[in-house]
């Protein structure tokens, strides 16, 4: 249950570093050179493993200081750690893909991806069990976009 814990919240992490993070500004655009999609994927790839990780860390420091049973983790529990360590992972994420900046020619597909990754974010904010409790996770839609988009490591269940 505990590994079920800990992958759940790194596949959703990926997928939401990928879709919330693609938008540009045009200030960032005009200053900065535009990536291509190649470019996009190596970059979003590298964020989404980076972050990962980084909320699996997040995940086992949390339940170790917060004495949670890593065998049979509650509900309740798991809904913490998806409040306090998942959603605010999955967030940072999602801002650091937002610096990278779409290439314009995907501009439509990026912010379809980034439209499901923030329904998702929001979906477990209001209700964080809706990871575990379904066997349709609120960020399945970004996974999927962010998949055929070729972010593999965004997409990673």
């Amino acid at each position: 249950m505990m590994r079920r814990l800990i992958a759940m919240p790194a596949a959703v992490m990926a997928i939401a570093l990928v879709a919330a993070g693609c938008g540009s500004s045009d200030e960032e655009t005009a200053t900065t050179p535009e990536l291509t999609k190649v470019e996009f994927i190596e970059r979003g790839d590298a964020i989404c493993k980076k972050g990962n990780a980084q909320i699996e860390r997040e995940v086992e420091t949390y339940v170790k200081e917060n004495e949670i049973n890593r065998i049979s983790p509650t509900e309740e529990d798991q809904n913490e750690v998806t409040a306090e360590v998942v959603v605010p992972g999955l967030q940072a994420q999602a801002d650091q893909l937002s610096e990278l900046g779409a290439p314009s020619a995907e501009e439509e597909e990026i912010d379809a991806i980034v439209d499901a990754l923030e329904t998702g974010i929001d979906e477990l904010e209001d209700d964080p069990g809706a990871l575990f409790r379904t066997e349709v996770s609120p960020l399945d839609e970004a996974k999927e976009l962010a998949k055929k988009f070729g972010l593999e490591q965004c997409a990673r269940e």
